[in-house]
């Protein structure tokens, strides 16, 4: 973590509340769809009425690999959207602040990941929110 985070006082992060807050902003924030639409709905008009759908807090350490918050130790704390269908897994991730410092700055999308599930066609593509409606249109077709 930088040095000039060593400064601010701890306030945990409140996962379920950052997961929430996350899922209201709305989609304009992140330069998709109209001003009406938030965030949340943005995605699982993406994942399709048959995928699973999840949203959780990634980099503390109770998703994901196990990670030392002693002493002065700190990480990066990422609201994380998850889907997944038989031909496709999108993971999108959103840095909110860290796990001891709790929410700092702006949202922002740091991954956009899409395993293409397809026989013949597996692997994975980092790419954009923007992209993103393409790719799956495509995997889907």
């Amino acid at each position: 973590m930088d040095a000039e985070l060593s400064g601010l006082p701890d306030h945990p992060l409140d996962e379920g509340a950052m997961v929430r807050a996350i899922q209201r902003l709305p989609a304009t924030r992140f330069g998709l769809g109209p001003p009406d639409t938030t965030f949340a709905d943005w995605v699982a008009a993406r994942a399709g009425p048959h995928s699973e759908l999840r949203w959780f807090v990634e980099g503390c350490g109770h998703n994901g690999p196990p990670v030392n918050l002693g002493g002065t130790n700190d990480e990066w704390a990422y609201v994380t959207a998850s889907f997944e269908e038989p031909t496709v897994r999108v993971l999108i991730q959103i840095r909110v602040g860290t796990c001891r410092k709790g929410p700092l700055g702006a949202p922002a999308v740091t991954r956009v990941s899409v395993f293409d599930k397809r026989p013949g066609h597996i692997h994975v593509e980092r790419t954009t929110l923007g992209e993103l409606p393409g790719i799956l249109r495509e995997i889907r077709r």
